[in-house]
């Protein structure tokens, strides 16, 4: 058992140091090199679990499929790109099924989604305050009353969806929910996400209605006796305003000015920058970029700007949207995920 979870990890280890340097250097998470470490990984995972880890199947299914469940949503919300995604699918499916088993927690797996944004947004922190003191970054939001206002209106409506989907699931999953609630805290947060982006869940009709609904389960539940607060969901009502709010945050520290002759396939370039093409007349410039990883330019429109530059409106230099090299912090994330489990089974 040891040897099959010695080899698992050190896929993890061979493949970590690839897609970092990959990634650093191309911006890119080659298919042949998550492909090459899933062949091996099942067949070392089809021996091991077989013949030394069958009583951990059940619980590595869940967690693999709960982390990939939250990687495809990542992507979906254009947290990161699909290499990313691909990659955090592989490292969870090479992780020893053993080092998953927690009583405590079913789907412990969600430790492992912390590690990598704790890491991730840490760098965000040190590199901003680098920027600013280099001032360099650029700004594209800036914190008004106007910003709280809204903030506040819009967290008080998502909470009304999610104590309503609360009380469902609490009464459909009962125990499993309360032992889970923090994978069920990030489900939250891209729930809460969504209803941010579709205006429909914002009609004063419905949000009346949630209301009702909210108030006459608070009175029954007063009325029987049963009310009670529950400070762990309300820790978790906690961490998913933070989440946004401090995505809100450093999403205003995410720019870098290039020369428009370094515009390479892959980047995303600014709103200010697209709307400089509008009058020039060169053919294959984006034309739009919502300033994500799914605004990334093609080879061809990388060639347009570079010629843009020597054209009439050309300017020497362009803003892109810096790309976050969440490969460092997904390997990183699941090499100290491997660790904590090693300590706590040892203990």
């Amino acid at each position: 058992m040891k040897l099959c979870e010695i080899l698992l990890m050190s896929i993890i280890l061979v493949l970590g140091i690839v897609v970092i340097v990959t990634d650093f250097h191309a911006g890119v998470i080659k298919n042949k090199v998550l492909l090459v470490a899933i062949v091996f990984g099942v067949i070392i995972n089809s021996i091991y679990i077989t013949f030394f880890a069958k009583n951990f199947l059940l619980v590595y299914l869940l967690n693999w499929f709960a982390v990939s469940l939250i990687s495809v949503l990542l992507y979906a919300f254009r947290f990161w790109a699909a290499g990313d995604s691909k990659l955090m699918i592989t490292l969870a499916f090479l992780i020893p099924a053993r080092y998953y088993e927690n009583s405590l927690l079913l789907i412990s797996g969600v430790y492992y989604i912390i590690f990598i944004f704790l890491l991730a947004y840490l760098y965000i922190i040190v590199e901003s305050i680098v920027l600013a003191i280099k001032k360099k970054e650029y700004y594209r939001k800036h914190i008004e009353k106007r910003f709280f206002k809204e903030f506040i209106y819009r967290y008080f409506v998502s909470y009304l969806y999610l104590r309503t989907l609360t009380l469902i699931l609490q009464n459909i999953m009962g125990e499993f929910y309360y032992t889970n609630q923090l994978f069920f805290t990030f489900i939250n947060i891209f729930i809460i996400l969504y209803i941010h982006e579709k205006e429909v869940f914002h009609k004063r009709t419905i949000i009346l209605i949630l209301f009702g609904i909210n108030a006459l389960l608070i009175i029954w539940s007063i009325l029987q006796g049963s009310y009670t607060v529950n400070l762990d969901i309300l820790h978790n009502y906690v961490i998913v305003l933070l989440a946004i709010f401090l995505r809100y945050l450093v999403s205003g520290y995410n720019y870098e000015e290039i020369q428009t002759s370094e515009v390479k396939k892959g980047m995303v370039l600014s709103y200010a920058t697209v709307v400089g093409f509008m009058p020039s007349r060169v053919k294959g410039l984006p034309q739009t970029t919502s300033e994500d990883m799914s605004s990334r330019i093609t080879e061809e429109e990388a060639e347009a700007v570079r010629r843009w530059e020597k054209s009439k409106y050309g300017k020497n230099s362009i803003i892109i949207v810096r790309k976050i090299p969440f490969a460092i912090f997904i390997v990183c994330g699941t090499i100290s995920y491997i660790v904590m489990r090693i300590v706590m089974t040892c203990l």
